[in-house]
């Protein structure tokens, strides 16, 4: 990935997003449910969803 010009917070964003994708896909588009699966709050899930583009 370096070689190809991607940064480190470009990918892990990336990952990070495909992985809430999946989390909210699971759990019906219900973002409650799909924190307290992360173990993270509500307000959190939802900051991470808008810097990766999902809200």
């Amino acid at each position: 990935m370096v070689a190809g010009g991607i940064r480190m917070d470009e990918a892990v964003r990336e990952l990070e997003a495909h992985f809430l994708r999946q989390i909210l896909e699971e759990h019906k588009g219900n973002q409650s449910k799909a924190a307290k699966m992360l173990g993270i709050h509500r307000n959190t899930m939802r900051n991470k969803m808008r810097r990766c583009g999902l809200a």
